[in-house]
């Protein structure tokens, strides 16, 4: 989604924190707010020790694998799973300790163990070196035939050492019973930022068996920064700096469709200033790539699209939320061929930092190759970056290419080859030339994230008193006249920094629940949605209005938010008279104005857009 560029037809709802010019407001802002989220730095001057912890009643910002189905983890409370799974589950949660917490539960989907791929991890934030002896306790519960492996791995940011293990003390396997197992790990002394992985291995199989997390805790872990006097910065060295929790991530991490700043600055503004097409998710549209609408070329579609074909040679594009490219390879007596190419974008500014990143789907009998190539304009060489002609599993997989030597204007350009024999399914989505591609010094964007534009007309607040903590809210897919389920808005806001609660009864049912996480003013900005396209008028739609106000917020003020839908398209028409109208084949709007028959073509007109509220209930 690009969304500064294309607030109109996709975003609904912005809330940002604005920077008071109050020194004591804006202590108590990062005291309550940062200690609120996941490995935030923590300095006081009476107790240097640091204790972080991720119990999984609020956001928490490790990241957590998903296979073909998005769905393997998923935050639930204990008597939230389908019945048949219940005596299973624990009868409490870990941190809380009563049913009405909540837990990290793993559900392993058939298509993942089909593939062989019975490897689930959760991945830290960035988190500066320590300096001394440092403890992560993870709680564990497994019951039924689960018997797999939980390992921890440390891995550093900057350096090329490899990955190494640390070990996670278990109870012997013949001891373990269906109740909750406090498991300990010693990180040791680590110089540098570096990142922590827990990885659970095992295919939970049909028999089910239940496997959770809870109560995720650092303890004693203290930064090297902190302990030798180094600003924030220092720390960074040539890095990207969250500047709302002071972790450090590689250059080549930022805009790369993977959150790893704990309040999403690596994701946010900074990706709306890139090069259009360069940061592409295919939301709301194909940003500048020359999609086709015939089945025989590469188009863009939604997983929803699928559903109805009888003819895909897997099941995991049908369950992929949102757009991605789509190409479907059937036999041919002949080589045949598809290409697809991007916008021309400006030469990358760095050799070594810049990297072209995309999720791949690629299943089925190929007989083929598919290849990406560099065309730089005024160049009469294409190099090749990148093939792949071997057959893939029915998931989505992540590719990472180094771009060098370019010294032009340039496209990627996508090719599929193929011949007899072939039939398969290629699907690209996330598609993003990084930030560190056109930036030499990203973290200089921070501050001067350009919102004049966006935020006018209000007058206030400057670029300079927003602060980068930005929540995005949406629709969550949902259409017509019924809102969201809370299965559609966590896959929605999966890996980002929003959580939210859908209400399931009337008179809230499809309506997002959001708690304020610090006491701060907060901008509030929403747009209405846009109306549907009429039967005379198929190119245009009108949009919503834009409003925007600040309101002060207190921690643990509900926010109850509803985003209003686009109106459905007048055409293809759902009566034989609106059909011909949409054709061209009829004038009969004009011909009957100020008739009596205007009941058997009404319909001619758009639907309205939905209205947005965003409101607080008093008690």
């Amino acid at each position: 989604m690009d969304f500064i560029k294309n607030y109109n037809t996709h975003l609904s709802i912005v809330i940002l924190i604005i920077s008071s010019s109050c020194h004591a407001l804006l202590d108590r802002f990062l005291e309550e707010s940062i200690s609120d989220q996941l490995f935030a730095l923590h300095h006081d001057s009476e107790d240097d020790s640091q204790i972080n912890s991720c119990d999984f009643e609020s956001l928490c910002h490790w990241t957590l694998s998903n296979h073909s189905d998005r769905s393997d983890w998923s935050v639930v409370s204990p008597q939230q799973p389908e019945s048949s799974q219940t005596g299973l589950m624990p009868v409490t949660d870990h941190s809380v300790g009563n049913s009405d917490g909540h837990i990290l539960l793993l559900s392993s989907s058939p298509t993942t163990e089909a593939s062989g791929r019975c490897e689930f991890t959760l991945t830290s934030p960035v988190l500066p070196g320590n300096d001394r002896h440092c403890i992560l306790q993870v709680a564990l519960y497994e019951s039924g035939p689960a018997a797999g492996n939980l390992t921890l791995r440390i891995k550093p940011v900057h350096s090329e050492s490899d990955v190494h293990p640390v070990l996670i003390n278990h109870r012997r396997r013949d001891e373990r019973r269906a109740e909750w197992e406090v498991l300990d790990a010693m990180i040791g002394q680590v110089d540098e930022p570096f990142q922590m992985i827990l990885l659970y291995t095992s295919c939970l199989g049909e028999d089910g068996g239940t496997v959770a997390l809870d109560s995720l805790e650092l303890i004693d872990c203290g930064s090297v920064a902190e302990h030798q006097g180094l600003g924030l910065d220092a720390n960074c060295w040539e890095s990207f700096h969250c500047v709302n929790s002071g972790d450090c991530i590689d250059l080549s991490q930022v805009c790369n469709f993977h959150t790893d700043c704990p309040l999403g600055e690596d994701e946010g503004f900074i990706c709306g200033a890139l090069p259009f097409g360069s940061h592409c998710s295919f939301e709301p549209d194909a940003c500048g790539w020359s999609v086709s609408k015939q089945h025989s070329a590469w188009r863009r579609v939604e997983g929803d699209d699928l559903l109805e074909e009888k003819d895909l040679q897997g099941v995991a594009l049908q369950s992929t939320p949102g757009h991605f490219l789509f190409l479907q390879v059937r036999e041919s007596n002949s080589l045949q061929e598809a290409s697809i190419q991007s916008l021309s974008f400006p030469p990358p500014v760095s050799t070594s930092a810049c990297q072209l990143r995309f999720s791949l789907y690629l299943y089925g009998d190929f007989n083929g190759s598919l290849l990406v190539a560099i065309e730089e304009n005024g160049t009469n060489t294409a190099p090749l970056v990148w093939e792949r002609s071997d057959q893939r599993t029915d998931d989505w997989e992540d590719v990472a290419l180094q771009l060098t030597g370019l010294h032009h204007e340039f496209h990627i350009k996508v090719t599929a080859v193929w011949g007899k024999d072939s039939n398969a399914d290629i699907a690209l989505d996330d598609i993003a030339l990084g930030a560190a591609c056109f930036e030499t010094d990203l973290n200089s964007l921070l501050p001067m994230a350009d919102l004049e534009d966006f935020l006018s007309p209000l007058p206030e607040p400057s670029a300079s008193e927003v602060s980068l903590m930005t929540w995005l809210f949406n629709s969550c897919g949902a259409s017509g006249p019924y809102g969201p389920t809370q299965a559609q808005c966590d896959s929605t806001y999966r890996n980002k920094n929003v959580s939210v609660t859908v209400g399931k009864e009337d008179p809230l049912k499809g309506v997002q629940m959001w708690m304020v996480p610090a006491t701060n003013r907060y901008m509030i900005s929403a747009y209405g949605a846009a109306g549907g396209k009429g039967a005379k008028n198929h190119n245009k739609r009108n949009h919503g209005v834009f409003i925007s106000a600040i309101f002060p917020l207190e921690k643990g003020d509900l926010l109850y938010i509803l985003v209003g839908h686009q109106g459905e398209d007048a055409c293809p028409g759902r009566n034989p008279h609106t059909q011909r109208i949409c054709l061209g084949e009829s004038s009969v709007i004009e011909d009957n104005v100020g008739g009596e028959a205007g009941g058997e073509w009404a319909g001619g007109g758009g639907g309205g857009g939905g209205a947005t509220f965003i409101f607080k209930v008093r008690v």
